[in-house]
């Protein structure tokens, strides 16, 4: 099996609190809009005797099932033959990006399944004018809505479509039961989110908050227009580029070989919720976002393979072309999903070692933001501190700085925990995929290094890259800092130095020259060391950095 073991990611333990205390989003349980039916479907899991988390990884993993289902429908209704169908689903199922987060404890799955079937349910009702077709796609959508409502509302133009073609057809009163339906589901789901959650003005303050951030923080906003939002959603899902490749090129020449009155039902189906999701949704979750999406490739790719099929002396290229498909997406998401399965991730084997190991047991721990909810939930909370701002830190000789996906300059980690699995940050959220551990009493502290000029900081190489006119700086907390590190020139360079007692301009040859220094921070700009090239280009590697300093601990 390839279930997730435990609580990875942030969201899943809102999730879980949430099944185990109840909805109140004033508090994330979980996060706003409430995901009421997820919850409750999870709820009802524990009844049978499941654990929270057991209960609402099997309401991810139902959903993940009914998805690749729908993906066969879904396909079916769009006029692909069986077989390619049948591609559909199972290439689907085979995508990184599906597979992962379909056997974890998020409403994703089970939201792109709402979303896949209410899609069927209205390009029915647009193809044949059924009203029962109308009204289930309406239910299916409430239904999603309580699942996951950032994927069902995307629905919303294709759902109008529906609405205007049904009344064109049959009039106005077709309108009565899909209204009736949603209006009535939305009310029952959306009920409990309003108790638990002080009522109206409680939610609405809530959901206000949510928006705000997601505005601010989530969405891209002019960012869209960068390659690597569209490299986001497009190619990392699949896990590779070259993968990604040949379902849309597959997926680009069955649109443009498909009749016209096929193109519009795509469009109506798959056109919208593509433009609203990059627009709208923070493209650093896009692999998981896109998991609805990523229905449209693998359609698109088996309607290509009917194309050909026809002919009988070119079956065996679509064969072939399949199968390596298959067997492509197969190879890349197997390491990355049986690892996830296999061991502890690396946010909660970290909350683990801090807890179980001698070296750490019983010391104040420092986290970063985005492992506050892990630690929290343990025995750490008693002595617990978190970094909301990113500025020079001591914390106090005996404390513990433990963070996630991030590498303080010149440090040396007590402990290291990570998913080792090439690709897996790439068709994942890519958080929490390693995290670390550093003793304070080895001189653990946080120096913000920061490149200005055509350069660049490499946090995970610990390499400042300068060019002449660029400059780098180091700002360190309170106290004395041992500072060692390398200068790398490739030709000649000269550079500027600076430290709060002394400034000199050095030369360098071709070659590597180690430096060390000791300095104390000058007290107005928290700066320690500035380096500015003048002529040339170097590169700053091998940092070691000691601080020295007592009584100074980190504040909330």
């Amino acid at each position: 099996m390839s279930l997730g073991r435990d609580l990875w990611e942030w969201d899943e333990i809102l999730f879980v609190d949430a099944v185990q205390h109840g909805i109140d989003v004033r508090v994330n349980r979980p996060h706003p809009p409430g995901y009421p039916a997820f919850v409750s479907l999870s709820q009802l899991a524990t009844r049978a005797g499941m654990s929270p988390f057991e209960a609402s990884r099997s309401a991810g993993v139902a959903g993940g099932i009914l998805s690749v289902i729908g993906v066969y429908c879904l396909a079916l209704t769009l006029g692909t033959s069986r077989a390619g169908s049948l591609f559909a689903a199972v290439a689907y199922a085979l995508l990184p990006a599906v597979w992962l987060h379909g056997v974890r404890p998020l409403s994703d799955p089970p939201g792109a399944a709402a979303f896949l079937f209410s899609m069927t349910c209205f390009l029915r009702s647009m193809k044949g004018g059924r009203v029962p077709d109308l009204a289930l796609g309406f239910a299916l959508l409430a239904v999603g809505c309580g699942l996951r409502p950032q994927t069902a509302i995307l629905l919303v133009p294709l759902a109008s479509m529906s609405l205007l073609e049904a009344v064109r057809r049959r009039g106005p009163r077709s309108l009565v039961a899909p209204i009736f339906i949603i209006a009535v589901l939305s009310f029952l789901l959306y009920w409990p989110v309003l108790q638990g959650s002080g009522g109206l003005h409680g939610y609405i303050q809530a959901i206000t908050s949510q928006g705000r951030f997601l505005l601010a923080e989530d969405s891209p906003g002019l960012g869209v227009l960068s390659p690597r939002v569209w490299k986001r959603w497009l190619f990392d899902p699949f896990g590779s580029g070259l993968v990604a490749l040949g379902y849309w090129g597959a997926s680009i020449l069955a649109f443009f070989r498909s009749p016209r009155e096929l193109r519009f039902p795509l469009l109506a189906a798959f056109g919208p919720t593509a433009v609203l999701s990059v627009l709208f949704l923070g493209s650093h979750v896009a692999p998981r976002y896109a998991i609805g999406l990523l229905a449209a490739p693998c359609i698109l790719t088996g309607m290509a393979l009917d194309g050909v099929t026809p002919r009988p002396s070119r079956q065996w290229w679509a064969a072939t072309a399949a199968t390596l498909l298959l067997a492509a997406s197969a190879s890349i998401s197997v390491p990355g999903v049986m690892e996830v399965h296999d061991k502890s991730s690396p946010s909660v084997a970290l909350v683990e070692a801090l807890e179980a190991d001698p070296r750490f047991a019983g010391r104040p721990v420092v986290v970063d933001e985005p492992l506050e909810l892990h630690a929290s939930r343990s025995a750490l909370r008693t002595r617990l501190t978190v970094i909301h701002e990113w500025v020079p830190l001591a914390p106090e000789r005996d404390a513990l700085l433990a963070f996630a996906d991030y590498r303080p300059i010149g440090l040396q980690p007590a402990r290291v925990f990570a998913f080792n699995s090439a690709g897996l940050a790439r068709f994942s959220r890519g958080r929490y995929i390693e995290t670390s551990i550093y003793d304070g009493r080895e001189g653990a502290a946080i120096h913000i290094p920061e490149v200005t000029g055509p350069g660049a900081w490499n946090e995970r190489g610990q390499i400042a890259r300068l060019r002449s006119g660029s400059t780098f700086t180091l700002r360190s907390p309170e106290g004395r800092a041992q500072i060692a590190f390398k200068v790398e020139a490739e030709r000649r360079a000269s550079v500027s130095l600076a430290t709060p007692t002394e400034s000199r301009t050095l030369e360098f040859a071709p070659g590597s020259v180690p430096m060390e220094f000791t300095a104390s921070p000058d007290p107005a700009t928290s700066i320690s060391l500035r380096m500015s090239v003048l002529t040339g280009q170097v590169s700053l590697t091998q940092w070691r950095i000691t601080h020295s300093r007592t009584g100074v601990t980190a504040g909330k």
